[in-house]
């Protein structure tokens, strides 16, 4: 194991901070690793240990340091509260020399395996707070950290060399915005050339759209309408004959084709469309369809708008509901309300008692630009987004009871059906007035398909 896990041990045995502790203190505390490395099974290496343990015994700047920022030491274990506002790290009061020494020779494997382990999942939440201590990362760290972006950034070129639907664009922005905070020339060029070469690639496919076809097409036809009464005696002659003729009559049975499927077409076109019609109506009607097409489901709304109720007001149970810090963070980075209620049927279908299934059921409102800290018992949910909540006036047999937004974001047919699954974390919805995205710091489900943890997902 490393240094910061022996750093983490020591907490368990004392709540004081490491540098202060006295030498008695550093003697018991010695005696407890070695029993702990000899009878728990825990493989220390040697060197970790007692690098550790030499830093206790001199007051190292290091475990000073640790002590003053626990948000540089959580950091190494994914755990900082990355919604929490720390203060500026500054290094006043600290022998700067001495510290980024220590933090090369003790910390250096750590901060490697940190890095190493948020890229391989493509999570960059963390890796853009590290950068506040940019100044403190050894070279040898920071060059292992520019390898790993260099060969994911080759990776994206070899599979656009196979083929641009190869690339994930989203994830390769989202490289680039971090490569960016780093100011790396050499990553910065190589970016530039993926970029260029993926322009190049759209302007070819749009010269073979825009010219060969059409050209080819009646170059060959007008040319075997004349073959067929032009027999050419040349060696020459004969041959262009019997290339344009084999084109004509491949052409001639593709364009007949066609012919036939447009009077196929006209003849059943009235028919589907339709049948056709039908199905949009009746697509209409329906609990999820509900949500935004009131006519077609019998919903009125009311003229008054629900603009007194705050974030996280839950219209299931007609209360607040209670923050909780174990649950899911969710954070409205738009401009819209937006309403998360419970998969009644996967809740069904898990309590089978009345009164936990009724405390499990949730319909809880976010504000634009806020927070909620929720549990969702470990339960799907539905996302629901517009402008201008108002009751409804339903009969109360109507199962779509629930306020409605009087302008849901356009769309809404395409996501709302859709449940999402995530076990804690945060996840965050951004967005326009044309387009919602996801983001996540953990692997989520969408209408039970998996998605990686911040990774954009697009609702639309």
């Amino acid at each position: 194991m490393s240094f910061i896990y022996n750093y983490y041990f020591a907490q368990t045995y004392s709540t004081e901070p490491l540098s202060q502790w006295q030498l008695p203190d550093i003697q018991r505390f010695e005696k407890i690793l070695k029993l702990e490395t000899s009878f728990r099974g825990v493989q220390l290496q040697r060197n970790s240990k007692e690098q550790f343990l030499t830093a206790l015994k001199e007051k190292s700047e290091l475990l000073r340091f640790l002590d003053t920022f626990p948000e540089f030491a959580q950091l190494f274990q994914s755990k900082t509260d990355l919604l929490k506002d720390y203060p500026e790290c500054t290094y006043e009061g600290f022998s700067f020399a001495q510290l980024a020494t220590e933090v090369e020779q003790f910390l250096s494997d750590d901060w490697i395996a940190f890095l190493v382990g948020e890229l391989d999942e493509n999570r960059f939440y963390y890796l853009k707070f590290m950068l506040r201590y940019e100044a403190l990362l050894p070279e040898r760290v920071l060059q292992t950290l520019k390898n790993k972006l260099e060969a994911r950034l080759l990776q994206f070129e070899a599979d656009l060399e196979i083929a641009d639907s190869k690339v994930d664009w989203s994830l390769f922005k989202n490289y680039a915005d971090f490569i960016q905070l780093l100011n790396d020339k050499k990553l910065a060029q190589l970016i530039f050339s993926i970029e260029n070469k993926r322009r190049r690639l759209l302007n070819q496919t749009i010269e073979i759209i825009n010219k060969p076809g059409i050209i080819h097409f009646f170059e060959t036809m007008f040319g075997g309408v004349y073959y067929l009464f032009h027999h050419p005696e040349d060696a020459e002659g004969k041959r262009e004959r019997q290339r344009v003729m084999g084109d004509f009559k491949f052409m001639g049975s593709i364009l007949l084709g066609i012919i036939i499927l447009f009077i196929i077409g006209a003849y059943y076109g009235q028919h589907r469309k339709a049948e056709r019609k039908q199905q949009i109506e009746a697509a209409k009607v329906g609990y999820y369809p509900s949500f935004f097409y009131y006519p077609e489901n019998k919903i009125t709304l009311d003229s008054k708008v629900l603009d007194t109720v705050k974030t996280g007001f839950d219209f299931y149970q007609m209360k607040y509901t209670t923050p909780d810090s174990s649950g899911l963070t969710f954070i409205n980075a738009t401009p819209f309300e937006v309403i998360l209620f419970s998969d009644e049927q996967a809740v069904d279908a898990f309590f089978k008692d009345p009164q936990k299934r009724k405390e499990a059921l949730q319909y809880l409102y976010i504000q634009p630009k806020d927070t909620l800290r929720f549990s969702t018992h470990g339960m799907p949910f539905h996302l629901y987004v517009g402008k201008q909540l108002s009751n409804v006036q339903a009969a109360k047999s109507n199962i779509a009871n629930f306020p409605r937004f009087q302008q849901p974001f356009q769309g809404a047919e395409k996501y709302l059906p859709k449940p999402i699954e995530i076990q804690g974390g945060f996840m965050e919805l951004k967005g326009t007035n044309y387009e919602l995205y996801l983001h996540a710091d953990r692997s989520f489900f969408v209408n039970g398909q998996s998605k990686v943890g911040d990774t954009v997902f697009s609702l639309f």
